[in-house]
């Protein structure tokens, strides 16, 4: 079907979409730019430099 994308379960972190879909992983409206990023920056934080 159009706009459909088949995807693995695996090292799936979250969905984003406007319309309803049945997700083990949290789901996120487009909308919700700062709830994207916190889950962006929650798994995948920036490395800390160490200037010993």
């Amino acid at each position: 079907q159009i706009g459909e994308v088949p995807v693995s379960q695996d090292g799936l972190l979250a969905v984003v979409s406007n319309k309803p879909v049945e997700t083990s992983v949290p789901l996120l409206d487009p909308d919700d730019v700062a709830g994207v990023a916190e889950l962006i920056i929650r798994h995948f934080p920036k490395p800390r430099r160490d200037d010993a």
